[in-house]
């Protein structure tokens, strides 16, 4: 008898663990991440290529629509005709977009939900492309929403504010004689006494974030040593710059080979 009781308890556990299935659905849960977009300020030289697209920092592809708005003025909703799109050194060279009917430099990119990231306009700025400053503007629209509200709003976006799918930027193109002019580079090399140190200083005057690659290589007629190494000691660089030193040996005794360079970065800032 005890033992029919015990095989009955241990039925009617298993019974009650298996009565209730677990209900576990991830895909519920990430279907309800927003989405969320955003566009930084960007730099590019002629001879390179401009993708036109916002960057996604959550939620999930989507069907629906993404539409741009592209000037090299303002977008405040007064863009003239002659100042809409981009000049003639932008070759469009990928769009899978449709311009609404009395627009100029408006884009509608149609996206479905198997598109890795969403609609977007691929441009080359030819090597002839002067100095300009681009105004662009994006909205994302959902399946079934309003388009022609999108549109009025890129148009405007820099008199509205922005919210997690719609936004601005401005792309800048500057020519290598003006960033020339705009960045420059100096040195203060004194010569190093025979088994001392001396302070070294690069001079980085920027208006624009880039890298700084320093060589060091040997001055001609420069004699050979044995033994010793020039090396980098007491690195330091002011506020807003940062350096990467891959290797602190400068030059190596033996046959004066020169070692791996100093790398500094500066941001968008003066220095």
């Amino acid at each position: 008898m005890r033992t029919a009781l015990r095989r009955a308890a241990a039925i009617a556990t298993a019974a009650a663990f298996t009565a209730a299935p677990l209900a576990f659905t991830p895909t519920a849960l990430a279907a309800e991440e927003p989405l969320v977009l955003t566009a930084e300020d960007a730099v590019a030289a002629p001879d390179s290529s401009w993708l036109a697209e916002p960057e996604q920092v959550s939620g999930l592809n989507r069907s629906g629509h993404m539409v741009f708005a592209l000037s090299t003025t303002a977008l405040n909703g007064t863009v003239a005709e002659a100042d809409a799109d981009l000049p003639d050194a932008f070759d469009l060279h990928y769009n899978d977009c449709t311009t609404p009917a009395g627009t100029h430099g408006v884009y509608v990119c149609e996206r479905g939900p198997l598109h890795q990231g969403y609609g977007k306009l691929s441009f080359w700025i030819t090597k002839a492309a002067p100095d300009t400053t681009v105004h662009w503007a994006y909205a994302w629209v959902p399946a079934g929403g309003d388009i022609a509200e999108a549109v009025r709003h890129v148009q405007k976006s820099e008199t509205v504010p922005e919210d997690t799918t719609r936004g601005h930027a401005l792309l800048t193109v500057v020519t290598k004689a003006t960033a020339a002019a705009r960045n420059t580079v100096a040195f203060d090399t004194p010569a190093v006494p025979a088994g001392r140190s001396a302070r070294h200083r690069i001079r980085i005057h920027a208006t624009d974030p880039g890298k700084v690659y320093t060589y060091f290589l040997p001055a001609p007629g420069q004699p050979a040593w044995r033994g010793d190494q020039v090396l980098i000691t007491n690195m330091s660089t002011s506020p807003g710059i940062s350096c990467t030193v891959a290797s602190r040996t400068v030059m190596r005794g033996g046959n004066n080979s020169s070692a791996r360079q100093p790398q500094a970065t500066t941001p968008s800032s003066t220095r």
